[in-house]
């Protein structure tokens, strides 16, 4: 359970320690932790790596130290670190968050890095030299499946994700993750994301986004309100193979093998030997993607798996016709 910006108030106490807003957690931040561990979750929270949050309240910069002492002394798990009202230069940027990764380090208690630079300077080539679990790769996502422009306080649409993200493959590891940013399945248009309302998607791009975060072994965060999911939302998140793809222990980001007019088809190699293929359809109309031998590279046609319906592909040994609708995404396990 992730708590993101202004849990704390603008200014420092006067012992140079961040003040948490009592009136939102007037039992502290320790309670909170201490709350959610005993039922089996972990907790993270949020810090920027200037002196004030991109909400304007107090930041973590030039108090390092303290603070990663703090947020160990209360049972934090994750910390996500922003960088908003900071430098623009990278050198400058590796050094803030190395401080900050070091102090972590010096707490001796194991907590996610989470670099939220959001891309602008190549992140992927520095953040786990600087401490870094995961490290964002764009801008923040909309409940949005597509945009052409940077309208609207410029937030992306999923399919823009999936595009920033193809080529960054070879830097994600264990260890090491590009975070294409926090799922939005389920929202449903109803978050407020950055002062506007998103128009949300359909449940078909819900479960595309899912699946293709999955295969590019991406940290699943849910961004929806999780005390109101419908049935629908529920059978996305809980998809059993999909989750196993994304956490397959090879950690292999899938690849692109095919990017023809409408649709694509991505690969991601499992630990078992066996191979996940998505097939994705880009456009607004019904596309047919004829999966075979020889449209797929190395692909073993023994026993195909429909991870989405959760059954075997009938007669698939020399290649079959994937049918997918407008936004549809579907995986395979082929063998």
């Amino acid at each position: 359970i992730n708590i993101d910006d202004f849990w704390q108030l603008p200014e420092r106490g006067a012992d140079g320690h961040l003040q948490i807003d009592k009136t939102k957690f007037p039992r502290g931040i320790k309670y909170v932790a201490d709350y959610l561990h005993e039922r089996g979750f972990k907790l993270g929270i949020y810090s920027d790596a200037a002196e004030k949050t991109c909400g304007g309240v107090c930041g973590s910069y030039g108090y390092e130290e303290t603070d990663a002492k703090d947020f160990a002394s209360w049972g934090v798990d994750l910390l996500k670190y922003d960088y908003c009202n900071a430098p623009v230069d990278r050198v400058e940027a590796m050094e803030r968050y190395a401080k900050m990764g070091r102090a972590l380090r010096a707490t001796n208690r194991s907590i996610v890095y989470s670099v939220c630079e959001w891309g602008q300077r190549e992140p992927w080539k520095w953040a786990k030299k600087v401490g870094g679990h995961l490290w964002r790769v764009s801008g923040d996502i909309g409940d949005l499946w597509n945009r052409s422009t940077d309208e609207k306080g410029g937030l992306r649409g999923i399919l823009n994700i999936l595009e920033i993200n193809a080529p960054l493959s070879e830097y994600a590891r264990p260890g090491g993750w590009n975070d294409p940013d926090m799922l939005v399945v389920g929202i449903g248009g109803k978050s407020k994301s950055i002062g506007y309302e998103s128009e949300g998607c359909t449940n078909e791009q819900y479960q595309s986004h899912f699946a293709l975060w999955c295969m590019m072994a991406s940290p699943l965060l849910c961004g929806n309100d999780v005390r109101q999911m419908n049935d629908s939302t529920l059978q996305i998140l809980l998809n059993k193979d999909l989750i196993a793809i994304d956490q397959d222990p090879l950690g292999i980001q899938a690849e692109r093998a095919i990017r023809a007019d409408h649709y694509d088809v991505w690969v991601k190699p499992l630990s078992d030997g066996s191979k996940a293929i998505a097939c994705l359809n880009r456009i607004s109309g019904p596309v047919d993607v004829e999966l075979n031998v020889k449209t797929v590279e190395g692909l073993s046609l023994d026993r195909v798996y429909d991870v989405i319906e959760g059954s075997l592909v009938a007669e698939a040994s020399t290649g079959w016709v994937v049918k997918l609708a407008p936004g549809e995404c579907k995986v395979f396990i082929c063998k």
